[in-house]
């Protein structure tokens, strides 16, 4: 059950049954040059979507981040201090 397709009524209604909310994480990265920048979040959402079905659960939408040493330009990035209180 993605968060991102329900309404915020829709969400209020089945918070009210779990707080329960799967947040996938993963970082936005090069991978070499066939493979796609977004293949860790990417994952981590499908991964996610896949328990909130079994588990009833809301997924909130991916929080993504770029390592500082990444070569991908005009990309967000964050340290582990600056993601962690982000998280």
């Amino acid at each position: 059950m993605e968060m991102a397709f329900k309404t915020w009524t829709q969400v209020d209604e089945n918070l009210k049954t779990s707080q329960t909310l799967i947040v996938p994480v993963g970082s936005t990265e090069q991978h070499g040059p066939t493979s796609l920048v977004g293949t860790d979040f990417l994952t981590a959402l499908e991964i996610s979507k896949m328990v909130g079905l079994k588990t009833k659960r809301l997924v909130a939408p991916s929080l993504t981040c770029c390592p500082e040493t990444s070569k991908i330009h005009r990309s967000l990035s964050a340290g582990q201090k600056d993601f962690k209180i982000y998280v």
